[in-house]
């Protein structure tokens, strides 16, 4: 009897046993299930950059919620797939991998909001992370275009080119979980290549922020149908690999979908009207030197502050009021050898004119041709009439590079975000001597916007610690030898002149 009793039990505890372990296997295989439905495919997948090898459904990689996307060419299994690293992108700021188009400082985060796609729960953008999806940098647009992206964490999205900001091309307020959506109509805008960025803010519009970023995209705005394209009258439209362009006769070449004459040209730019004025600004002070003579209620013939040149820079002029002459609506400045009593000592005498009155904020604009040779220092500028500094030099022109520097207020804020010149602020163009070319810039609170010829050149985000709310004096003037350029020699032509065709401001 005992030993039946001790069978059966022993029966009883091998067979609690055997249901112990079948459901600890269940259980088991169950976590293993919900392991892998809540962390989904791997944000990297196999061509990860940052954040390891990656590969498909590895949950220690995966549930770490570290795997940074800043590296390029994550794998789009992963949700938010390619990355906008500062060394991986285009020219425009950077396009990932194939099916994501640019991102900014984008990682997923622990504990943050959660994205669902496909019935899997994914690691969320961190907030005041930009992800554009469309456009894509290299994308040829046409009519109805849509710009759509995550944005968590911002209040306000823009999209600006380089001569819609305010107002910009479109504007966005992203929904509760960081996407937005806007389309641009892009059928009045000027066709060709140029640079769209994407801003985002912390703040609605027009409101202090403590947030933001931007995306920039490298986008050509054309046409794939040659439907109504006359090219002018001087040419034949033709669709060449998808796009639209003219083939102009003999004289004449290709603006966009228009044939211009090339005798436009020899003498440099011509007179662009409105053409580069940013959106919403109006005419608010110009002087296209129609007179017989300079307007001296406008204008003084001396550098900023009244003096007729700086010693800081060792500079060899002394700007007298008779080397700036009016004719033909020109203003000619004129730089020479002198020995006149009234350049005080100075080797040279040469032009410059400072605006009586000031300016704060503003699009600047002047069609300049500048002289070449050795000493000779060309420059359209802006400087504070308080202080100094800050300063906004439009440009200077030394050795054939045009220069446009920033001089802020060293306690405040002003950082190179774009623009053609890069950061240490030097562009070049062909025949920057000898023609004219349109010199443009815009001036606001926040931003500082360089142009030439209508190219953005340097854009330089600002604060008003930096000096950006402060009065300005604009001035113009042909400055001679110094620590910069040199002092002229054997080889500089005089005189020399820099001619000045038209000098606008715009303003909100």
């Amino acid at each position: 009897m005992v030993r039946a009793l001790y069978r059966k039990n022993t029966v009883l505890f091998l067979l609690a046993l055997v249901w112990f372990a079948i459901a600890c296997s269940r259980e088991d295989a169950t976590a293993v299930e919900e392991i892998q439905n809540e962390s989904g495919t791997n944000p990297n997948g196999s061509g990860s950059g940052d954040g390891g090898a990656g590969a498909e459904n590895d949950k220690d990689n995966t549930l770490g919620g570290r795997a940074s996307l800043a590296g390029a060419g994550a794998s789009d299994e992963g949700g938010m797939n390619g990355a906008n690293d500062a060394d991986a992108g285009d020219s425009g700021g950077g396009a990932g991998s194939e099916n994501n188009h640019a991102e900014s400082d984008a990682s997923y985060g622990d504990g943050g909001k959660t994205i669902a796609e496909g019935g899997v729960e994914k690691p969320a953008l961190q907030d005041y992370t930009l992800v554009v999806n469309a456009p894509s940098s290299g994308d040829m647009l046409e009519g109805s275009v849509t710009v759509s992206g995550m944005a968590p964490g911002f209040l306000n999205v823009e999209v600006w080119d380089p001569q819609h900001k305010k107002p910009p091309l479109a504007q966005a307020t992203p929904e509760g979980d960081g996407t937005f959506t806007t389309t641009i109509d892009v059928s009045s805008l000027a066709t060709g290549s140029t640079i769209w960025t994407v801003y985002a803010w912390d703040s609605p519009p027009g409101e202090s922020f403590n947030h933001t970023t931007s995306v920039s995209l490298q986008v050509t705005i054309g046409t794939n149908t040659c439907s109504e394209q006359t090219c002018s009258g001087h040419g034949v439209c033709m669709v060449e690999s998808g796009r639209a362009m003219c083939i102009c006769e003999d004289d004449y070449h290709a603006v966009g979908l228009s044939c211009v004459s090339d005798q436009i040209e020899v003498d440099g730019q011509p007179d662009p009207g409105t053409k580069y004025v940013p959106d919403g600004y109006q005419l608010a002070f110009s002087d296209e030197f129609n007179a017989s003579s300079l307007d001296t209620s406008t204008w003084n013939t001396l550098a900023p502050f009244g003096v007729q040149w700086y010693s800081d820079s060792d500079q060899k002029q002394a700007f007298v009021a008779d080397a700036v002459g009016l004719s033909n609506g020109i203003a000619t400045f004129t730089a020479q050898p002198s020995s006149r009593s009234d350049t005080n000592g100075q080797p040279y005498s040469s032009g410059g004119i400072t605006t009586n009155g000031t300016f704060t904020h503003g699009y600047f604009e002047a069609r300049v041709k500048v002289p070449e040779g050795k000493g000779l220092w060309p420059a359209f500028w802006l400087t504070s009439s308080e202080r100094w500094p800050p300063e906004w030099d439009v440009f200077e022109i030394i050795d054939g590079v045009i220069y446009g520097f920033p001089h802020p207020v060293s306690e405040g804020r002003c950082e190179f975000i774009e623009g053609a010149a890069g950061p240490d602020s030097t562009y070049t163009i062909d025949n920057v001597y000898g023609i004219y070319h349109i010199y443009g810039f815009t001036w606001t609170e926040t931003d500082l916007y360089w142009y030439v010829d209508g190219v953005l050149t340097e854009h330089y985000e600002i604060n008003a610690a930096a000096g950006s709310n402060d009065p300005f004096w604009l001035n113009l003037s042909l400055q001679v030898g110094g620590d910069w350029p040199g002092d002229p020699d054997g080889s500089t032509p005089f005189p020399a002149h820099m001619e000045v065709d038209y000098v606008r401001v715009y303003t909100l």
